[in-house]
């Protein structure tokens, strides 16, 4: 990272790239060199060995791209030298090579028109197209001297480039004094390729130190040769470590927030350590302030939070007023907005213990709504924590859930002890107060699990159990202790031709409640309703029973042998088509009981009853090809024929009937009686390396109506184009036979029908310009075209070395527009 142009650098502890990017590496060398191709003395041979020698040493040492360690460990080097003419002069104290003077060691080459060499002082002159080629950097110069003794020197209009970064420095003069110090004069930074860069960095002069800083004097940043922005001082860092710095600031024009500009600034604790800082302003809302920690010491060793606050000079005091959610009537009052998130893996001490927790707590329920674009918004936060550990926050309409786990595991038994508190952002700020929070929080969980495995070793009777005790508290309502334990013993056997694995559980639960109020969920809100919960207990019994087979075949096609030659590179012919077929079968029995009178803490207090039996059947095909690759060794093509297998087909047919259902009696002038289950089709298609398809399709067993139906399709065309096309489909009551098993008819929410399309499209114009699409909307509101509930659009143009993207977002409820600029080793 740079101190005032910088860089982000990717998860912890990777490095990052900075301005002038130079490495240090441990360059082993010795003093041993062979033949040369003139025939001359073997005084003048030993001279011109050293010259050579340490041309090659004074390189390595002067660049800075690459220099050696003085301790490194010398080992022996083979070198072929040529030259036009070799002579030694004043009794062997000078030596010089002219005309072509070239020497190589494999890939490494280095070459000029005259170089003289005095072994008195170390001193080199090389004259004349100097040029050095080291592990893919190069230098050239017109002329350069170098003290060996001292690894000082200098070199007119030299140019180095550094393959790895596709980074160039230049300087008219370029000299190396004592301490690792460096001084350029009209250098030039850019990793543009041609001699009119689209941008660079330059400076009059530059005084750089290795692991230190590079000051520069007299600064420009140009656009072809053409000067836009101007420093009379800059300080960048100078070290092969990340650094802290400005990072790209991001801005733009919102319909909700006006013109916005948040700049942040990277901090480095250390190796493993950084924090982000965010400054910002919103024309129509306020100041903002925030900031990001993030730690990845070890593989299994993460944390990261952050911290947002706002100062928003609008407030919600009127039921109906609110911008985000018009329908409400829910107010905020409140001036001062915040969100707090994160999440922490890790291990704790030596002893086998891990935890792992999540904080996500915001300040009013419209927060991360209204703010759920840019770098502190939601979108970034939510995508950040699953890139990193692989668990999403809640959605930003749900509940916040706030946890903290401890966690070991033997190796047959498992322990958990957590707190799990979970945020109502409706609550304050004008509405209800905390008091009359109804949400349960586990304060404390502890959980216990047996491992199913065998009882007998010579016989297969597997056990396994599971544990659970904690405490429910409430602000209102019903709270107290819950203790389950529920074991099991399953049977599986093989008969050879199929499988059979049954299961019996008995779940017992235990409660012990301190309070006398009665709290029920009706949809997903928990009320106060009816008579006191005095339940104490229950016990519930469930039976599994699957039976399952597979049959395949395997047919060979004719087909032309194919020739592994580099003329059929790419080449590829079916060889075989294997068909699988796995039918099965599953009954599950869960009988019902009253627990009306239970507490209600969680959903796991109103098991529903099940018997029912389901039967499916799964196709699964796959295919065999032969294809010729082709791999490059020694400069010659090597042509070699891979098996490829491609799975081409999968497709699970599935249906049913629910006795429970048979036997439903409340609610029928709702819904009348269906058992047989819809017949649910599961297909994924993949024929070409362009077209995929995939589908699920619920379809009613009684009237042929789609109930549930989602489609995906995906189209490419070389690296030209994409399309992805989604649409799912939901009918007003395709979960009905969960819905009405509620026996009190308050408690049946039935979902809205849905319809919702999903296109993204990317298209790659030409070599510089590309466009990308993409759009979500509901078909059933809106008229002919739906509604759009999420779009954006991305232009892009893209160079060698920078790439503007400009960026329309709309998000349901803001719409902006915001510009990047992405400069490889500045802004990225």
């Amino acid at each position: 990272m740079k101190k005032v142009f910088c860089r982000r650098c990717g998860i912890l502890p990777k490095l990052g790239a900075v301005l002038v990017p130079l490495r240090r590496e441990k360059i082993p060398v010795t003093k041993t060199f062979v033949q040369s191709h003139c025939h001359i003395s073997d005084t003048a041979v030993l001279h011109t060995v050293f010259v050579f020698f340490y041309l090659l040493l004074s390189i390595l040492l002067f660049t800075p791209f690459l220099y050696a360690n003085e301790n490194a460990v010398e080992e022996a080097l083979s070198w072929h030298l040529e030259a036009d003419t070799l002579d030694t002069l004043a009794d062997n104290t000078i030596a010089e090579a002219r005309g072509n003077v070239v020497l190589t060691r494999g890939e490494d080459r280095l070459s000029a028109d005259f170089v003289r060499y005095y072994t008195a002082t170390g001193w080199i002159y090389l004259k004349g197209n100097v040029s050095a080629r080291i592990g893919g950097d190069t230098l050239q110069s017109e002329s350069a001297e170098f003290n060996l003794n001292t690894r000082t020197g200098w070199c007119d209009s030299g140019r180095l480039f550094f393959a790895d970064s596709h980074l160039y420095l230049a300087g008219d003069h370029i000299a190396r004094h004592i301490g690792d110090r460096y001084s350029f004069l009209n250098a030039k930074v850019t990793t543009c390729d041609g001699p009119i860069p689209a941008w660079s960095m330059n400076a009059e002069r530059a005084d750089v130190e290795i692991d230190g800083y590079a000051k520069l004097y007299g600064t420009s940043f140009d656009v072809k040769n053409n000067g836009v922005m101007y420093a009379p001082f800059m300080v960048l860092p100078a070290k092969a470590s990340r650094q802290s710095g400005l990072l790209l600031p991001h801005y733009g024009i919102s319909s909700k927030r006006g013109v916005f500009f948040t700049q942040p600034y990277f901090y480095v604790l250390d190796e493993s350590r950084d924090m982000t800082f965010y400054g910002g302003w919103m024309e129509k809302v306020g100041p903002l302030i925030s900031a990001e920690y993030r730690a990845h010491p070890a593989a299994d060793q993460k944390s990261w939070f952050a911290f947002t606050g706002i100062y928003d000079s609008h407030t919600v005091t009127r039921p109906g007023d609110s911008k985000v959610y018009r329908s409400s009537s829910l107010l905020r009052t409140n001036n001062n907005r915040f969100w707090l998130r994160g999440m922490s893996d890790g291990l704790l001490g030596e002893g086998g213990w891990h935890y792992r927790s999540n904080i996500d707590y915001v300040s009013d329920q419209e927060f991360l709504r209204e703010f759920q674009q840019g770098p502190t918004g939601f979108d970034y936060s939510r995508k950040e924590l699953f890139n990193l550990f692989g668990r999403y926050l809640p959605e930003k309409d749900q509940n916040r859930v706030n946890a903290l786990l401890l966690y070991k595991d033997w190796e047959r038994f498992g322990f958990v002890a957590g707190v799990r508190y979970e945020q109502d952002p409706a609550l304050g700020h004008g509405n209800q107060t905390h008091s009359q929070d109804l949400i349960a929080q586990r304060l404390p969980e502890l959980n216990a699990f047996l491992y199913k495995g065998r009882i007998f070793q010579d016989f297969p009777l597997e056990a396994e159990a599971s544990f659970q005790t904690g405490y429910f508290h409430r602000e209102k309502g019903t709270r107290g202790f819950r203790t389950e334990i529920h074991p099991s013993l399953t049977l599986p056997l093989d008969f050879g031709y199929g499988s059979l694995i049954t299961s019996v559980g008995l779940r017992q639960t235990a409660y012990h409640t301190n309070t006398s109020g009665r709290t029920v969920l009706i949809g997903a809100d928990y009320a106060e309703s009816g008579s006191a919960q005095t339940g104490r207990s229950r016990s519930v019994l469930d039976v599994d029973a699957q039976g399952y087979t597979e049959a395949s075949r395997i047919w060979k096609i004719d087909h032309q042998p194919l020739q592994a030659v580099p003329e059929n590179a790419g080449r590829t012919v079916m060889t075989g088509v294997r068909h699988v077929l796995q039918p099965r079968i599953h009954y599950k029995l869960r009988p019902g009981i009253d627990q009306s009178d239970n507490p209600f803490y969680t959903r796991d207090d109103r098991i529903p009853a099940a018997n029912e039996l389901t039967y499916s059947i799964t196709n699964i095909v796959t295919t065999r090809s032969e294809r010729v690759a082709v791999r490059k060794e020694k400069g010659r093509q090597i042509a070699e024929k891979q098996t490829v297998y491609r799975d081409l087909l999968r497709w699970h047919l599935e249906t049913g009937y629910d006795f429970e259902e048979a036997d439903r009696t409340q609610h029928r002038d709702l819904y009348a009686r269906r058992p047989f289950m819809d017949l649910y089709s599961e297909l994924e298609y993949y024929p070409l390396d362009w077209l995929g398809y995939s589908s699920k399709t619920y379809l009613s067993m009684y009237d042929g109506s789609v109930t549930r139906h989602d489609h995906d399709l995906v189209l490419r065309y070389d690296e030209l184009a994409e399309w992805q096309f989604g649409l799912d489909f939901r009918d007003r009551d395709y979960e009905y036979r969960h819905k009405f098993r509620d026996s009190d008819r308050d408690d049946i929410r039935l979902s809205s029908s849905m319809r919702l399309l999903h296109n993204k499209v990317i298209l790659n114009l030409t070599k510089n310009w590309s466009v990308a699409f993409e759009d979500y909307r509901n078909m059933r509101v809106g008229g002919t075209f739906g509604k759009t509930y999420d779009q954006s659009v991305d232009i892009s143009y893209a160079d060698q070395c920078y790439r503007i993207i400009g960026r329309y977002k709309y998000d349901g409820y803001d719409s902006s527009f915001t510009l990047f600029v992405q400069i490889p080793g500045l802004f990225e």
